[in-house]
């Protein structure tokens, strides 16, 4: 769970990273993406805390595998079929955003013009 969880987190901020090819700036979209994260991925308030609602929505994204998932694993919160199923929301992500950013990168990659010295 935790190999998957820092390849999920490498994926995303691949895909970030690869604005650079439009934005001339991403860290700003790095910073917000990061405080974002420490809230909504359970960093400093574990997501049952959060409303029905708001862990719903934050389900819908893969952040609730970033650190939830890991932690409620090592600490024996989660049974079985909770396990297989948040491997199964790892796999889908990851293979969504293998997919995402393959395309970003090589559209991103034939618009790419490098300037200077």
């Amino acid at each position: 769970a935790l190999t998957a969880s820092i390849f999920l987190s490498y994926s995303i901020y691949f895909f970030l990273v690869c604005l650079a090819f439009w934005f001339s700036e991403v860290k700003s979209i790095v910073l917000s993406y990061n405080l974002v994260n420490i809230f909504l991925a359970g960093q400093i308030i574990p997501l049952s805390f959060f409303p029905e609602k708001m862990r719903y929505i934050i389900s819908l994204t893969p952040l609730s595998l970033l650190v939830d998932f890991p932690v409620r694993i090592a600490t024996g919160m989660i049974e079985y079929d909770g396990i297989k199923d948040g491997f199964t929301l790892v796999l889908i992500w990851s293979v969504l955003l293998l997919g995402v950013n393959k395309l970003v990168y090589s559209i991103g990659i034939r618009r790419y013009e490098g300037y200077g010295a």
